[in-house]
């Protein structure tokens, strides 16, 4: 079996599990209750001394943007220690005749696509409200530019978690994104007076392209990064839970 037949055939059948795409849907739903322009904008304009709603309109925005794409599932949190659900998966591939790199590919192509459906959802919807139905402060191409400036935030984060996922144990990734968080709610609480979606409008109308090109360069560069060092860890990683 070829490196792609090989990878879209593991890829496919992550695909199909149902939680992949009911965690996506409940994301989405999230972000795009938050982030219509009546909140994030117009809401914010009457109510400006109202800073829990920005605090926790931030916290939606910056953190869930970060697991698009990401699968969820109830044993990620339930007895954690016990299960390390991502190391006995990866135990039971490396006994059947797949190759690391079909590995990484696979897991690749279905984070690409989950992701892909649900910026879909989450910006076709926004885009229809805030360029259409009611207009916003952004032009078409700079809604596009502020798409892809998200996009490259996700796909930075997006691939830490794949590394951590496949080239660490559980606890050292539960660990790490607990930590994000705490840093990230932390920042959100001391930032309660802007808005990261207003802030990221802002920039956007600002500097334009320059934003989303530097936001995809670096995802870029960081996806590069940890596809190398998977390579490599994956060989020697202890798979002993």
């Amino acid at each position: 079996m070829s490196l792609w037949n090989g990878a879209w055939y593991l890829a496919k059948r992550d695909l199909l599990d149902k939680s992949v795409f009911l965690c996506g849907i409940f994301y989405c739903g999230l972000i795009i209750l938050f982030t219509f322009d009546y909140v994030s904008m117009n809401l914010f304009a009457v109510e400006q001394k109202n800073h829990s709603i920005t605090i926790f309109q931030n916290m939606v925005v910056v953190l869930l943007f970060q697991n698009l794409g990401y699968r969820l599932d109830h044993k990620y949190f339930t007895k954690y220690y016990k299960t390390d659900v991502f190391t006995k998966r990866y135990s039971f591939l490396s006994t059947l005749p797949i190759t690391i790199k079909q590995m990484i590919l696979a897991r690749y192509m279905q984070y690409t696509i989950t992701l892909a459906v649900m910026y879909a959802v989450i910006f076709g919807i926004t885009g229809i409200w805030g360029n259409i139905i009611h207009s916003g402060n952004l032009t078409a191409v700079q809604f596009i530019e502020f798409m892809l400036m998200w996009v490259g935030y996700t796909i930075l984060f997006g691939s830490i978690n794949i590394l951590l996922e496949l080239g660490f144990h559980g606890k050292i990734h539960y660990w790490f994104n607990i930590a994000v968080y705490f840093i990230f709610v932390a920042g959100c609480f001391c930032l309660s007076f802007i808005s990261v979606w207003q802030v990221a409008i802002d920039l956007i109308v600002s500097y334009g392209y320059l934003i989303p090109c530097a936001s995809l360069l670096l995802a870029g560069l960081v996806t590069w990064l940890v596809i190398k060092q998977l390579a490599r860890r994956m060989q020697t990683r202890d798979l002993y839970i």
